[in-house]
């Protein structure tokens, strides 16, 4: 496989790891939030309350499995990594973010033009991370390191 593809892969797969973290975690206390709330209010009110506890929790379950099939998606994407390749893809992922702090841009956004690049299989000019690193020489040169390290 190109070197270039891999290199984009390794990237998109930690900076998604990056972002479906605190999904899973935002996602479980606001369950574990209506939850604790639905409880209170069967208990103080009436017991009809727990109604709310039946509506929600297929809807927490198919967030699980959507969460869960992300992660394994992202799981195969992801390239195996030496040391040094690890340390350069996260330099490049927290430049990505920094720039996206910078600029406005969401994550989201981000990752997904990301893996339009990666699906779609464009050069290193025209793919976004290439966009984003010409801009910066220290992350251009970090960016054609790994490449070269495929």
């Amino acid at each position: 496989m190109d070197s270039t593809i891999l290199a984009i892969r390794a990237i998109t797969a930690i900076f998604g790891r990056q972002l479906l973290w605190p999904v899973l975690i935002i996602g479980g206390a606001l369950y574990l939030l209506l939850f604790g709330l639905s409880w209170w209010l069967a208990a103080v009110l009436h017991p009809l309350w727990w109604l709310l506890v039946l509506m929600l929790t297929p809807l927490f379950v198919i967030g699980l499995l959507l969460w869960g099939f992300c992660f394994f998606i992202l799981s195969r994407m992801h390239p195996r990594l030496s040391t040094k390749q690890k340390t350069l893809t996260k330099e490049i992922v927290g430049h990505i973010s920094h720039i996206a702090e910078e600029i406005g841009t969401p994550k989201f956004i981000i990752l997904g033009r990301i893996i339009k690049d990666v699906v779609f299989g464009n050069s290193l000019r025209g793919s976004y991370v290439g966009e984003l690193t010409a801009d910066s020489g220290q992350a251009k040169r970090k960016f054609e390191e790994l490449r070269k390290s495929f």
